[in-house]
């Protein structure tokens, strides 16, 4: 991983749902970085010869979809979370990467006070 070397200092960060990785960059993981005046997209990617979608690297994750309503949940039932597979092939419609797209971070000059 490389260093963070903005001046801007963080008010916040926040960890991306792990479905909204780019799988075929495998990218393994995107943060938010809220800084007083903008919000910053990081990606952390794993370097490797080949790119594209590796099932070693990418195991089934829980779903968009409840396993339960609130009525049934909230009557005591139990469900194990509904997986889906990050393959962009066996789940096409899936919401990964295409739709958030993280640009590569620039530093900026500063704004006059």
């Amino acid at each position: 991983l490389t260093e963070d070397r903005t001046t801007t200092s963080a008010k916040g960060l926040a960890a991306m749902p792990k479905r909204v990785v780019d799988v075929n960059r495998t990218e393994m993981m995107r943060f938010l970085k809220l800084t007083p005046r903008s919000v910053m997209g990081y990606s952390v990617v794993l370097p490797r010869k080949s790119e594209g979608y590796d099932e070693a690297i990418y195991p089934d994750i829980p779903a968009a979809t409840p396993a339960l309503s609130a009525d049934k949940w909230f009557a005591g039932e139990d469900a194990e979370p509904k997986m889906q597979s990050m393959d962009p092939e066996k789940n096409p419609a899936a919401p990964v990467a295409a739709a958030f797209k993280v640009a590569p971070v620039k530093k900026a000059a500063a704004p006059a006070p």
